[in-house]
């Protein structure tokens, strides 16, 4: 049987229709499991605390140099060293937080002689979900024990203070 021109066949068009319908699905189907993205876990957000804008002393000063998983840095802006009296030093430090999150602050100093090195930083779980805003920060970070820990080698008046790579401007009275 040989098809002329005039005859028409009714399974052409079903066979273009089939395959248009088969793309059209399967094509969106595609599409929308690329926009959804990885499966929402059933674990509810933790809300983030309010952080009051008053100074905070911080004392407590650890030396370690690795900073764990899921560490914020702390922006530092300004940074400005004080030597109070024999032996107390202390590093007056303004800054922002890169979340909403309000967590414990951690400090760790790496003390050479030529530098002491002063990392700010706060540990967020992964699993908590913090607001997308900069967080204000002015804190008192004590490091009296980091010069103690490196004995006469460190001279608080001589030796550079870095927060954060910020170097620590020594106060002016």
């Amino acid at each position: 049987m040989s098809l002329e021109p005039s005859q028409s066949n009714p399974f052409g068009c079903f066979i273009l229709l089939a395959l248009i319908f088969f793309f059209g699905v399967f094509g969106f189907v595609a599409i929308e499991q690329e926009s959804v993205g990885a499966p929402m876990l059933d674990t509810p957000a933790v809300p983030a605390q309010a952080r009051p804008g008053a100074v905070k002393p911080i004392t407590p000063v650890t030396l370690m140099s690795p900073l764990p998983d899921g560490a914020a840095l702390l922006g530092v802006d300004s940074a400005v060293l004080e030597v109070r009296g024999p032996g107390q030093v202390v590093v007056q430090v303004s800054g922002t937080w890169p979340d909403g999150c309000d967590f414990p602050v951690e400090v760790n100093t790496i003390v050479t002689p030529e530098l002491v090195n002063v990392i700010v930083y706060r540990v967020v779980p992964p699993d908590v979900f913090c607001t997308m805003m900069l967080q204000p920060y002015s804190g008192e970070i004590d490091i009296s024990a980091a010069f103690a820990s490196a004995g006469s080698a460190a001279n608080p008046a001589r030796v550079p203070v870095m927060v954060n790579g910020v170097t620590a401007n020594p106060l002016t009275k």
